[in-house]
């Protein structure tokens, strides 16, 4: 068998996973894919181990080898395709605050004209229809994917699956054992980046001075609609050349989200509370700040 990742930093998705991909990159005794995001397990797994190698094609021996592809957390099909493929990885989570995390992902998304419909719109279509299949919850990822792509709009989303943290984290638990599962907030990125950088390391078995910086850049990942089609464009182009297109075009794009209804940030905190109650005691951490903090960010 070929080189596969140690490690799988599975997200949240807008929970600092670009940050600490790019300070990964940065440490020489690490291989991170490239590009960031395989969706190998979510959306390609069919297309078998070959495909997958090839986004670790410029491994030079580095002992740690890392996936970051955040939608992998929520996916509930993807723990099981991981412990088939890579049964002793470990597996690595961040957590955002879950109405703010929702709230960036829809404003990614949206940002790039792949979905349409405002944040109240999508939250409201994914509450009518919560109860799906594992092959319902592919069907919709599939289609995100592809109107990211440049396809066709989204019109079924999963915005507020990916901050079902519980239910999550108790699948990965279930398949893996708890001692392969380790969960960090994003908290720990804006309170203490070193002290993160140094767990993440040592969860990989490499030493976090290492690297060039004891903390991750600051990325924003958002990117407008002419952001996303120049990165369409300029796939294959060198990646010195493509990072400065990107650069320009994300300059062109920036803009900042619209503010979260009060209202609907209340509602939607209380109903995140409900379904992660218990995360407190699973993950060892109190988040029980997060169900009162809509109103600070709305």
């Amino acid at each position: 068998m070929g080189l596969l990742p140690t490690c799988l930093l599975l997200g949240a998705p807008r929970a600092g996973t670009t940050a600490l991909h790019h300070w990964l990159g940065s440490h020489p005794d690490v291989c991170v894919a490239r590009p960031k995001e395989t969706h190998f397990f979510g959306a390609h797994f069919n297309r078998g181990l070959g495909h997958y190698q090839q986004f670790f094609a410029h491994h030079r021996d580095e002992p740690a080898v890392v996936d970051c592809t955040p939608s992998n957390l929520a996916l509930p099909y993807v723990p099981e395709r991981i412990a088939k493929t890579l049964p002793d990885v470990s597996l690595v989570a961040v957590l955002r605050e879950p109405v703010q995390q929702a709230h960036s992902s829809w404003w990614k998304i949206y940002s790039m004209g792949a979905d349409r419909r405002s944040f109240a719109a999508a939250v409201e279509q994914e509450l009518r229809d919560e109860q799906l299949s594992d092959a319902e919850v592919e069907a919709r990822w599939l289609g995100m994917l592809a109107a990211t792509d440049g396809g066709r709009p989204v019109t079924h989303s999963l915005y507020l699956d990916s901050g079902y943290y519980l239910d999550s984290l108790t699948r990965y638990a279930e398949v893996f054992g708890p001692e392969q599962l380790h969960v960090f907030l994003h908290d720990d990125l804006r309170r203490d980046p070193a002290g993160l950088t140094s767990a993440i390391a040592s969860v990989l078995g490499v030493d976090a001075t290492r690297a060039p910086d004891r903390t991750p850049p600051h990325v924003n990942e958002a990117s407008g609609r002419l952001t996303s089609a120049v990165r369409r464009a300029t796939r294959r182009l060198p990646d010195g050349a493509r990072r400065t297109l990107d650069r320009a075009a994300r300059r062109v794009d920036r803009t900042k989200p619209p503010r979260l209804d009060p209202g609907l940030a209340r509602a939607l905190a209380t109903h995140f509370a409900r379904r992660n109650r218990g995360l407190s005691d699973f993950i060892g951490r109190d988040v029980s700040a997060w169900e009162s903090s809509a109103d600070a960010q709305s």
